[in-house]
């Protein structure tokens, strides 16, 4: 718009007179404005719902595994369970190379 003094031009100011009445009409008829009935929304990634999925059952699990509880002391009465040290010894230095 070009200011001529502080009055704007003939033709900007049919402009000005035009884009005053569509705001006018537009506060009228409250276009414009967000929905209000809408509300937020959010979706979620199913990569974001398997995580929750995830995190939900192991929060649901047992602490303590009954069943491997049960496995670990049959296998110690019998004498399975620790009656080989060199295997031990390799499971020891194979998890700590990470292999």
């Amino acid at each position: 718009m070009r200011i001529n003094g502080q009055q704007p031009t003939p033709v900007d100011a049919e402009a000005a007179r035009r884009l005053e009445s569509a705001k006018a009409a537009e506060r009228a008829s409250g276009a414009g404005q967000a929905p209000k009935a809408a509300g937020d929304r959010v979706e979620v990634s199913t990569d974001a719902q398997l995580i929750s999925a995830a995190a939900q059952a192991a929060k649901d699990a047992p602490d303590v595994r009954a069943d491997a509880v049960a496995r670990g002391r049959r296998a110690l009465e019998s004498g399975t369970l620790g009656n080989d040290p060199d295997r031990l010894a390799d499971r020891i230095v194979d998890a700590l190379l990470g292999e």
